[in-house]
Parts: C-alpha cells; sequence; structure tokens
C-alpha cells in the first residue's frame, strides 16, 4: 500500500509499524527497491 495514492488510502507504514509494535506483532516495512524472503 502506498501513502496518498488513492484519496481513501492515507497510511503512514511506520505508524502502522509502532502501532503493531504496541499490540506485540512483528512488522517488517521493506524499503524501496529491497526483497526479502516470507
Amino acid at each position: 500500500m502506498h501513502y496518498n495514492t488513492f484519496p481513501p488510502i492515507k497510511a503512514d507504514p511506520v505508524e502502522f509499524q509502532q502501532k503493531a509494535e504496541k499490540l506485540g506483532i512483528v512488522v517488517t516495512i521493506p524499503e524501496i527497491e529491497k526483497t526479502f524472503k516470507v
């Protein structure tokens, strides 16, 4: 999901990561042009 791609999508990935980690959920935000195996 890209921030501000469409009017209804207004998600800041860093803010999401911080909120999720407070709940004990591990979140990995990939960097642009970086790949990783899941």
